[in-house]
C-alpha cells in the first residue's frame, strides 16, 4: 500500500466517522434523547459566561462556588478552546460537533501508533479503524459533551507522542489532558 493511498483511506475513515457521529449526536440532541442533559447545559453555561463575560444570577449547579471556566465546580481550562465556536455559533450544537470532530481526529495518532507498532501503513490503518469503530469511542464521542471524555483524545495523542519520542508533543498532550478536568491526572 502506498503512503498516499493510506492517507486517503485514513482521511475517508475520519470523514465518515465525523459525518455519521455528528448526525447521530444532533438527532439525539434534537429529540431530547440525551443521557446527561444537565451536564450539557452546565458546560454551555460556563463557556457562554466566559465568552460574553456575564455573571449569572443563578448557576445550574446550586452548590457551585464561583462560575466561569476556571472557577466553576470543576477546573476545566480546555473549555477555553471551545470559546470561539460558542461566540460564533452559540448553543450546545457547536460544543457537541467540535467534540465529535476531536474524537474523529484521534484516528491520526492512532494511525501513527499502529504504523509504529506494526511496521507499516496497513497496521496504522488497522489501529485507526479499530479506534473509530470501537463502541467505547462511539459512546464517548456521541453521548453528550463532557470535558472528562476529551481527556481520552489527549491521552491517545500522548501515547503516540511518547512512542515516537516527540517530547514537545508529549508535553502539549499532557497539558491538554490535565486541562480537561482537575482529577484526570
Amino acid at each position: 500500500m502506498t503512503p498516499r493511498l493510506a492517507r486517503v483511506v485514513l482521511a475517508l475513515g475520519v470523514a465518515i466517522f465525523v459525518t455519521v457521529a455528528s448526525l447521530s449526536t444532533l438527532v439525539a440532541l434534537w429529540e431530547f434523547n440525551q443521557h446527561q442533559g444537565l451536564d450539557n447545559a452546565y458546560f454551555v453555561q460556563r463557556v457562554w459566561q466566559f465568552v460574553w463575560m456575564e455573571e449569572p444570577f443563578r448557576t445550574l449547579i446550586l452548590q457551585e462556588s464561583g462560575q466561569g471556566i476556571l472557577r466553576g465546580k470543576h477546573v476545566a481550562p480546555i473549555l477555553l478552546l471551545f470559546a470561539p465556536t460558542q461566540r460564533f455559533a452559540p448553543g450546545i450544537e457547536s460544543l457537541e460537533l467540535l467534540h465529535v470532530v476531536l474524537f474523529g481526529l484521534t484516528a491520526l495518532p492512532a494511525f501513527g501508533l499502529g504504523r509504529r507498532l506494526l511496521g507499516d501503513d496497513r497496521g496504522g490503518l488497522l489501529l485507526a479503524g479499530l479506534w473509530l469503530c470501537s463502541p467505547m469511542t462511539w459512546v464517548l464521542a456521541t453521548h453528550d459533551f463532557r470535558t472528562m471524555t476529551l481527556g481520552g483524545v489527549a491521552l491517545v495523542l500522548l501515547h503516540w507522542a511518547m512512542s515516537t519520542g516527540r517530547l514537545g508533543i508529549v508535553a502539549l498532550a499532557a497539558a491538554l489532558a490535565c486541562a480537561c478536568r482537575e482529577e484526570l491526572p
